[in-house]
C-alpha cells in the first residue's frame, strides 16, 4: 500500500506536531551499504510515500557537516539507523547517531527506528564482535568524553525496538508483480507501520490507518484529525465475536469531516449515510469494493482523485449527470454487474487505464471512448454481453493494451479498427470467434507494433493462417491455444524473435514441423491427434513443456517410436527379442477419454542424444 505525500503540513490540532521537511532521515555506513542494501532501502520508503533524507543526496556544498545533518535531523519526523558490521568505525556516522538520540530524548514526536544489518543486537549493546572491532577504530586519538558519548549512544539504540536481518537480498525490497504492480517487502510494510504506530497514542493522531479496529473506532467516535493522510477499514474484518451485525452498521459521512488532508481512502464493504458536501476534497486514491449505490453521489468531490477503483460495486452508472473529473487517471469498475452503460469519457479527459472486466450487463461502450487520447490500457475481459465496440476505437493512438478476451456475444470484430493503432503492443481476444466473424481478414488487419497476441479459442483454421502476415515481424509472444489448426502456420517460421509460444488443446492439430527458436517457453499440451514434432533447429534448450499428447509418435531430437516390425534385424537381437510374429497387440486406453480403447503393434522408442 502506498500513500501519496503533499507538501509539508502545517500544525495540528495537538501543538506536539510540528510541520516536518521530511518523513525518515536515513543514518547508515556510506561506503558499506550505499550502493546495496541502503540504496534499495531509501528507493522503497519513498516508494511507500515516505520522503526520505540521506545525506550524500541532501547536503548542499560547502555546508558545514554538524550544522547541517543536526538541520536534517529536526526537520525529519523519524530516524531509521541501519547498523553494518562497520557502522561504528565511521566517527561521522556516531556523531549522527547522538545527535538522532539527542533529538528523541529532547522531543517526543521523534521516533528511532534501528535496523541491524547482518549484525547481532547485543554486539551493538556491548561493543563487541565485529562491531567491538570497528569501534575500537573510532577511538583513536578521541577524547575520553566523547567516546563515552558514542558508548552511551550504541548501547540506548541497541536497547530500542528495531529490525534484525541476516544479509537481506539487496535487491528483494521492492518488485513488480507479473502486473507490473509495485509489491512492497514485508519489512518495509513493517517499518513504515511501525514509524507510523510511534507517532501517537492515539490513532487519530497518526498520518495513516491501516488497523481496521483503528479506523472503525475513529470513524465510529467522528474524531478524525487533518493529521490522517490514509485510511483503510474492511468490514469483513470486523470481529466476529463483536455483537454487532456488520451488515448493519452504517457509518456517516460527517465522520470524515475533519480529515482535511485524506489523501487516500480504502473502503470495503462499507455503508455510509448523509450527504458528502463536507468529504475531504483532496483525495487522491479512493478504492471502495463493494459500493452499495447504484450511482455515485453528484455531490462525491472527485475532482482531485487520480485513481478511482470501485470494484464488485452496485454500480448501474458510474455517475449521474455531468461531473467533469480532469486529475482521473485510472478507472477500474471491474465485477460490477449491474453495470449497463458506460459515462461520458469526455468527462475524463486524461484517463490512461480504464477497467471493466466481468461487467457482466454492459451492452455497449461510449463512443467518446475515441476521445481519450492518453489511455494506454483498456481491459473488458469477460464482458459477455457486450454486442458492439466504438468504431471510433482507432483514434487511441496511445493505446497499448486491448484485452477483450471473453467477450463472446459481439456481433462483429471490426479488425480494420485494430490496423490504426499505431501503438497497441498486447492484444487478448480469447473465445471471440474471430474466425466466423472476419474470416477474410481477421490476422493481417492486425497492428504491426504487436508484441504479444493471444487467440485462445477463436475459432481459427489453416485457411487464416494463408494471409501474408510478415506485418507481425515484432511479434514475441504468441497463443493459438484450443483452434482448429492442422498443422504449424507457415507465418511463424518468418518471425524475427519468438519469446513464448503454445499450442494447448488443438485437437486437430497433426504436426509441427520446423519449429523455430522460442526463447523463453513453448507450451504443446492436450494435443489429442498431434504425431509429429520437429525443430528448425536441431538443438533446442529452451523450456518445453509437452505432455497429454496421446498419439505423438515423433519428438524432435528426443525419440521416435517406430512399429517393432520395422526396426533393424540387429538391433532386434542385441534386445533379445524373438518370436515377434507371435506377439499381440497393445490395446491403448486413453487417459480422460470416452472412446474405445485403440489396438496398436508393440513399438519401440528410439531415443537420440543431444550431444
Amino acid at each position: 500500500m502506498a500513500f501519496v505525500r503533499t507538501s509539508p503540513g502545517t500544525s495540528s490540532d495537538s501543538n506536539t506536531f510540528r510541520s516536518y521537511r521530511y518523513d525518515v532521515f536515513l543514518s547508515f555506513r556510506g561506503e558499506e551499504t550505499r550502493k546495496t542494501f541502503t540504496d534499495h532501502l531509501y528507493t522503497a520508503l519513498n516508494n511507500a510515500g515516505f520522503l526520505t533524507f540521506r545525506d550524500d543526496d541532501e547536503l548542499e556544498r560547502g555546508e558545514d557537516i554538524k550544522p547541517g545533518l543536526q538541520k536534517a535531523i529536526q526537520q525529519s519526523r523519524t530516524s531509521v539507523v541501519v547498523f553494518s558490521k562497520d557502522y561504528a568505525s565511521s566517527r561521522w556516522c556516531l556523531d549522527e547517531l547522538v545527535l538522532i538520540l539527542e533529538r528523541k530524548r529532547t522531543t517526543s514526536d521523534h521516533v528511532v527506528l534501528p535496523v541491524f544489518y547482518d549484525v547481532d543486537p547485543s554486539h551493538v549493546r556491548k561493543q563487541t564482535g565485529s562491531v567491538g572491532k570497528a569501534f575500537a577504530r573510532s577511538q583513536k586519538n578521541q577524547s575520553s568524553e566523547k567516546v563515552e558519548g558514542w558508548r552511551k549512544a550504541l548501547t540506548e539504540i541497541a536497547d530500542l525496538a528495531g529490525m534484525v536481518l541476516q544479509n537481506q537480498a539487496d535487491g528483494c525490497l521492492v518488485t513488480l508483480d507479473e502486473y507490473g504492480k509495485v509489491k512492497m517487502h514485508d519489512m518495509i510494510r513493517a517499518m513504515g507501520r511501525e514509524i507510523v504506530r510511534q507517532e501517537s497514542e492515539e490513532p487519530e493522531k497518526r498520518s495513516r490507518l491501516w488497523r481496521h479496529k483503528d479506523s472503525f473506532q475513529v470513524l465510529r467516535k467522528k474524531n478524525g484529525t487533518k493529521k490522517i493522510q490514509g485510511l483503510v477499514l474492511d468490514m469483513r474484518n470486523h470481529p466476529a465475536n463483536s455483537p454487532i451485525n456488520t451488515n448493519e452498521i452504517v457509518l456517516e459521512t460527517n465522520a470524515f469531516a475533519r480529515m482535511r488532508n485524506l489523501q487516500l481512502l480504502h473502503l470495503s464493504h462499507v455503508r455510509l449515510d448523509g450527504c458528502y458536501a463536507d468529504f475531504p476534497t483532496g483525495l487522491r486514491w479512493l478504492c471502495w469494493l463493494e459500493f452499495p449505490l447504484d450511482s455515485i453521489p453528484i455531490d462525491f468531490p472527485l475532482e482531485n482523485v487520480i485513481v478511482l477503483e470501485m470494484q464488485y460495486s452496485s454500480l448501474r452508472q458510474v455517475c449521474k449527470g455531468t461531473k467533469f473529473l480532469p486529475s482521473l487517471r485510472i478507472l477500474d469498475i471491474s465485477h460490477s454487474q449491474c453495470l449497463s452503460e458506460t459515462i461520458d469519457f469526455s468527462l475524463f479527459p486524461n484517463l490512461e487505464e480504464l477497467i471493466l472486466v466481468d461487467c457482466t450487463s454492459l451492452k455497449n461502450v461510449h463512443e467518446s471512448i475515441g476521445n481519450l487520447e492518453r489511455l494506454v490500457y483498456l481491459n473488458m475481459k469477460d464482458c459477455k454481453n457486450l454486442r458492439m465496440l466504438p468504431k471510433n476505437m482507432c483514434m487511441l493512438k496511445s493505446l497499448e493494451t486491448l484485452i477483450l478476451s471473453g467477450c463472446s456475444n459481439l456481433d462483429e470484430f471490426p479488425v480494420e479498427m485494430m490496423k490504426k493503432m499505431e501503438s497497441l503492443k498486447v492484444l487478448q481476444t480469447d473465445g471471440i470467434a474471430i474466425g466466423e466473424l472476419s474470416p477474410e481478414r481477421c490476422l493481417s488487419s492486425f497492428p504491426c507494433s504487436l508484441v504479444e497476441l493471444s487467440l485462445k479459442g477463436c475459432n481459427l483454421s489453416d485457411d487464416v493462417f494463408l494471409t501474408d502476415l510478415s506485418n507481425l515481424s515484432y511479434l514475441r509472444r504468441l497463443h493459438l491455444d484450443e483452434n482448429p489448426i492442422c498443422s504449424l502456420p507457415v507465418f511463424i517460421k518468418g518471425l524475427r524473435r519468438i519469446d513464448e509460444l503454445s499450442f494447448k488443446g488443438c485437437d486437430r492439430l497433426e504436426s509441427l514441423v520446423g519449429l523455430p527458436e522460442v526463447h523463453q517457453r513453448m507450451s504443446i499440451v492436450g494435443c489429442i491427434s498431434l504425431k509429429k514434432i520437429t525443430f528448425h533447429s536441431p538443438k533446442q534448450f529452451y523450456p518445453i513443456y509437452v505432455g497429454d499428447n496421446w498419439n505423438l509418435v515423433e519428438w524432435g531430437c528426443y525419440y521416435k517410436l517406430e512399429p517393432i516390425d520395422r526396426v533393424d534385424v540387429e538391433m532386434i537381437k542385441l534386445l533379445g527379442l524373438c518370436n515377434l510374429e507371435s506377439m499381440p497387440a497393445v490395446q491403448m486406453h486413453y487417459p480422460h477419454s470416452d472412446s474405445d480403447p485403440k489396438e496398436v503393434p508393440v513399438q519401440v522408442r528410439l531415443s537420440f542424444s543431444l550431444s
